[in-house]
């Protein structure tokens, strides 16, 4: 049995990429922690398995922890949109399952969140907006949000697009453009940039100071994913004109704004 601490935090989906990056964080701040894996043979007396595909949570039957922060899930809105019954099966309702049975043995709860609970007709929404998802991810993550919030002591966090160095989407782009190859980006839609190393901070300072309530963190600015690439190309002194507009075909589903007031 893993046998957790109460003044240690757990990561729900430690293999993430906000879940390494937070481990990665907290080993070099010396705070103590333990991490999920779906990996077998990472599994050992800090890493218990979880794979919330399948709703069986013994390696935490003994646990108890300060603060558990849940990361893992299906956050692919095309993935969402196209097998639905899955991912809410993984994204709400073991999602769900598992938050009741740890509601005993931790002090605290931090749901990640999206920008994709709001319709994205309009940019920097406030935490206090009303919701008005039109994506299915943004559907579960609406649903997911109020079914936490009512179980008390826990803190829901939304992010907008979080940018880091391994990202599919930005190395696509560099190793194109280094290549002199042309790289499409969207006119009609944004984003707006949060870096990672921010979001890690964010998620620590709201675990360790055991906040409630609905939270932001997002990028500072908003821009097309045009502008947001010629802005890559500019920073990596490569050819801007290489770097062409498209328009999204199917605008009309899915959200042109995706930033949030902080």
């Amino acid at each position: 049995m893993i046998v957790g601490k109460k003044n240690s935090h757990l990561i729900i989906g430690g293999d993430s990429v906000i879940g390494e990056a937070l481990s990665s964080f907290w080993t070099h701040s010396n705070i103590n922690f333990f991490a999920t894996t779906r990996r077998d043979r990472l599994v050992n007396v800090n890493r218990p398995y979880i794979d919330l595909s399948v709703d069986d949570w013994s390696s935490l039957d003994s646990a108890c922890y300060r603060s558990v922060v849940f990361l893992a899930g299906r956050s692919g809105a095309a993935q969402c949109d196209q097998d639905p019954s899955t991912s809410r099966l993984i994204n709400v309702e073991n999602t769900e399952k598992l938050a009741k049975f740890l509601r005993p043995r931790s002090e605290h709860f931090l749901i990640l969140s999206t920008s994709q609970v709001f319709d994205g007709t309009k940019p920097f929404r406030a935490p206090d907006e009303s919701t008005c998802p039109i994506t299915e991810y943004g559907k579960q993550k609406e649903e997911v949000e109020k079914i936490f919030l009512s179980m008390g002591c826990t803190g829901v966090l939304r992010l907008t697009k979080v940018i880091y160095p391994e990202m599919s989407l930005l190395n696509g782009w560099t190793k194109n453009l280094k290549q002199g190859n042309e790289i499409e980006a969207y006119v009609n839609r944004c984003v707006s940039p949060l870096d990672i190393n921010r979001a890690v901070k964010k998620i620590s300072s709201l675990m360790e100071n055991k906040k409630t309530g609905i939270h932001h963190c997002g990028g500072i600015e908003e821009l097309s994913y045009f502008d947001f690439a010629l802005r890559l190309a500019k920073s990596l002194g490569l050819n801007q004109n290489l770097v062409k507009g498209v328009y999204c075909p199917n605008n009309h589903l899915v959200s042109q704004f995706g930033s949030l007031s902080n």
